[in-house]
């Protein structure tokens, strides 16, 4: 089963792709007059064709976005170039009655668009997936289609995994099937639960809020203008399996979507430990891991020097909490220096 998105074509012959790129700006909501409510705006006399102004979480509004044929090899992390600043903010500003300019934009992103390959502009190509089997390879490649369908598309791609393979299985329990930390309707934030996690978080907000038991410094935000809490940080490195500060920022917190705002995380998101996989359902005394096992996480990657051991200062200080020294050393070494836990638990 290939679902490789814009890597696509390069892993099937029968797949022919006609990438696109999207690219979204972010700017402060107070540059817009903290909005409540989304905009549409259209852009020229391109017929169905807008851009959009959403105020999302975190004080931000998002604005985009780009739809225009991508055939750069980069596809990791494709950037925003100055054109697709300039048609953003030229669009939007149709519709508004101060400007934004280029001092606006704290930030932005970009992604590629798997699309079938079609005639036609970019912008008018098909967003529908398709399932298209590999006569050669034999696999079954998952094509096409948007975000919001993806539960759609990961049903039919199972039901047709079962059929080619003769598999006993039942029927799709997708329809009924909640999402992770869905909520019901009626749901608030319950008791001595930060507004902010239970809106993120929803029904996970008391297992993320008990990581900081006997640490209220992480239901702090871990950095001046940064809301993220230290908690945040701390559950996406032990239950969201984070294997890196760029993990932590820029794909478990999204931090990183204002360069501005991660450099100023940075401290605190180096100083989480890495590499968890609890199980968010789990008490706390089972989310926490042993000092232990996060020390030999970290040396894992450690170069010891001559088979002993050297101090390594992490986590950094965190909300003005020093985490004092832990202690890498080589299997079978001696331990040395102390060994009290820092505020992340480790």
């Amino acid at each position: 089963m290939l679902a490789t998105g814009a890597w696509t074509d390069r892993l099937s012959s029968a797949v022919r792709l006609l990438p696109s790129k999207g690219a979204h700006l972010i700017v402060a909501a107070a540059a817009l007059g903290d909005p409540r409510a989304a905009v549409s705006v259209p852009v020229g006399r391109q017929w169905g064709r807008f851009v959009f102004a959403a105020p999302v979480s975190d004080g931000r509004v998002l604005i985009g976005l780009t739809d225009d044929p991508y055939d750069d090899e980069e596809l990791d992390a494709p950037p925003v170039s100055a054109e697709d600043t300039s048609f953003i903010l030229a669009a939007v500003n149709r519709a508004l009655r101060t400007a934004l300019t280029e001092r606006d934009v704290i930030g932005g992103f970009a992604g590629i668009r798997p699309l079938l390959a079609a005639p036609g502009d970019s912008f008018d190509l098909s967003r529908d997936h398709a399932l298209v089997e590999d006569p050669v390879t034999g696999a079954i490649a998952l094509v096409g289609g948007k975000l919001t369908t993806y539960r759609k598309m990961a049903a039919e791609a199972v039901d047709l995994a079962v059929a080619r393979g003769g598999l006993a299985a039942g029927r799709s329990r997708i329809r009924s099937l909640p999402l992770v930390g869905a909520t019901t309707p009626a749901g608030g934030a319950p008791a001595g639960i930060p507004p902010r996690l239970a809106r993120r978080c929803g029904a996970e907000a008391p297992q993320v809020a008990a990581l900081a038991s006997g640490r209220p410094q992480l239901l702090e935000p871990v950095a001046e203008g940064v809301p993220t809490l230290g908690v945040e940080l701390l559950f996406g490195a032990i239950h969201e399996g984070a294997r890196s500060v760029d993990d932590l920022l820029d794909r478990r917190t999204r931090i990183g979507l204002a360069p501005a705002e991660r450099e100023r995380a940075l401290p605190a998101a180096r100083g989480a430990p890495r590499g968890g996989a609890a199980s968010p359902a789990r008490s706390r005394a089972a989310m926490m891991p042993r000092r232990e096992a996060c020390v030999r996480e970290r040396a894992r990657g450690e170069q010891t020097l001559n088979g002993g051991s050297r101090a390594v200062p992490w986590p950094p200080e965190v909300n003005g909490v020093s985490a004092g020294w832990l202690s890498t050393r080589a299997r079978g070494a001696p331990r040395r220096g102390p060994r009290a836990p820092g505020p992340w638990g480790c």
